[in-house]
């Protein structure tokens, strides 16, 4: 790379401006080809020389440029606290503290603001992300950057208060979004409805943009989100259908950006196919070929990520095709290509992306009647979605994050496998441990925060006598008992559908809140 020779000749020669210009602009293609390692050990040296020749604006635009390449890695806190100093926050505005805006914006400062509410939407302090991208909306109206990443924070409010509305998710496949009962997706709820609204409208305003990336991302995140709220407002798949032609991928420069962007068209067309049931073999056709490109870009690039990422999603279209026509060559597929995509992206170095591989391998070996596979595939999804989860509160729409969609249904689904007969000692015990990880899950997603120093029932001071667990799956109940003094677990088995599980469950909280409700007629749903 030019850039790369130009600082090293000016590091001979001892020019520190001209090599602190040269790492600055090295960082920042970097950057745009999906390079972040590299870019935040050059942006990292830049600043550093900035500091060294007392340029405290150079020091700040390089921090600014370090920040995003911290993002891009995940590095989310660090990325915040990196912001922490050219944008003069107060202490502890990467914690707990509320966010000081400091009014008027300064254009140069702009990108770093931006960057700021990106990072705080991340984080989960979905308020304040807005708070900070609404002050930069009133302060350059025709920002598309801006209006972009309002569109996704308000999106991300839109999608907590879906989840909270939500009834328990079981059947959740990636590749699947016809329409569901909207009674127990969430989509009833008028909050959640409200900004998605009001993101589709920054995403149409974003579009304007003169910037071909930041135009073609608002297209992107605009269709996705019309064909998700489909389900509550059928025109909305009118309008995908009309935008879907609008799009135009090809102007892109090959990245990591481009990538993730044919992906995310290929799988909205998909959904668009389920949602106009048109079942035409070029439409599947078009959207394997997208898929196999993107995958090819990606290894030309180097980027094992994004490779990881398309060869998976592709093992997730063939996963589709194969519950779609029942045929079960398309389930060999999507294993061959999923396993490739796991070695790609191992748990410890990519957790958020590989245990999605690990779970889509487990509900393929389940579908192909090997339980055993499947019971070990579901225990490492869940173990790597343990180190993953503390940066999955939210994450880029390159990977949008959905507890609903990611997290609920996968340890769902385990219980269940788990507890499909043969059911062994061992095997509950499991089940316990799984329900309450998905019980703090659930707290933290509600609360948008991390919890540590948490502690099993059975291991407090002064355990209970009995321990219950009610654990809700899609076409039974499943109690576990457990007696911690004398380390007895037992378990009972109730079939019950899950719409007259949630009937009855509305029946009881109804006559529990009513005062006036005589005891007998709360024992009756109660039972």
């Amino acid at each position: 790379m030019r850039l790369q020779e130009a600082a090293a000749i000016f590091q001979q020669w001892g020019d520190t401006r001209r090599e602190a210009i040269a790492l600055t602009n090295l960082g920042n293609a970097q950057l745009a080809i999906g390079r972040p390692e590299q870019a935040q050990e050059n942006l990292e040296r830049a600043v550093e020389l900035y500091a060294r020749l007392g340029d405290a604006e150079g020091v700040k635009r390089g921090q600014i440029y370090r920040s995003q390449s911290l993002q891009d890695l995940g590095l989310f806190l660090q990325a915040c606290e990196t912001l922490a100093q050219p944008l003069e926050l107060n202490d502890g505005v990467c914690g707990d503290a509320g966010v000081e805006l400091s009014l008027p914006f300064h254009l140069k400062e702009m990108e770093g603001w931006r960057s700021f509410g990106e990072i705080l939407r991340v984080l989960g302090k979905l308020e304040g992300s807005q708070k900070v991208l609404d002050s930069l909306a009133d302060f350059s109206p025709n920002n598309g950057a801006i209006l972009l990443s309002l569109g996704n924070t308000l999106r991300a409010r839109g999608n907590l208060e879906r989840d909270r509305a939500a009834l328990p998710q079981y059947d959740y496949q990636p590749w699947q979004c016809r329409k569901s009962d909207p009674t127990t997706s969430g989509m009833n709820s008028r909050e959640a409805i409200a900004f998605y609204k009001t993101a589709l409208e920054a995403y149409q305003e974003a579009a304007l943009s003169t910037d071909t990336r930041i135009k073609t991302q608002a297209q992107l995140n605009r269709l996705s989100l019309l064909l998700e709220i489909a389900e509550e407002e059928g025109e909305q798949v009118e309008n995908a259908r009309s935008l879907l032609s609008q799009i135009d991928l090809s102007t892109l420069p090959s990245s990591r950006q481009k990538i993730y962007a044919e992906i995310n068209l290929a799988k909205s067309r998909a959904c668009l196919v389920q949602f106009e049931e048109n079942q035409v073999g070029d439409e599947w056709t078009q959207v394997a070929i997208a898929l196999n490109e993107a995958t090819r870009e990606a290894h030309e690039l180097h980027d094992k990520r994004a490779e990881s990422y398309g060869l998976g999603e592709l093992g997730g279209f063939y996963e589709s095709l194969g519950t779609e026509r029942r045929a079960p060559a398309s389930y060999k597929t999507a294993r061959e290509l999923t396993e490739k995509a796991l070695y790609l992206a191992q748990p410890q170095e990519a957790p958020d992306i590989a245990y999605q591989w690990q779970w889509q391998l487990g509900r393929l070996f389940a579908k192909q009647e090997e339980r055993k596979a499947a019971l070990r595939a579901y225990q490492g999804a869940v173990e790597t979605l343990q180190l993953a989860r503390e940066d999955l509160l939210s994450l880029k729409t390159d990977v949008q994050y959905s507890f609903r969609d990611r997290v609920e249904p996968l340890y769902r689904q385990y219980l269940d496998l788990l507890l499909t007969d043969p059911v062994t000692d061992k095997n509950l015990k499991t089940a316990v441990a799984m329900v309450e990880q998905l019980q703090l899950a659930e707290l933290e997603n509600f609360l948008r925060c991390r919890i540590t120093n948490s502690q099993s029932i059975d291991e407090a001071e002064n355990p209970p006598a009995t321990i219950i667990y009610p654990i809700l799956l899609k076409n039974r109940l499943e109690v576990i008992v457990k007696v911690p003094e004398s380390k007895l677990i037992r378990h009972s088995r109730q079939p019950i559908s899950n719409r007259e599980m949630n009937d009855t469950l509305y029946q009881l909280s109804g006559r529990l809140a009513d005062r006036k409700t005589l005891p007998e007629n709360i024992l009756k749903p109660a039972q």
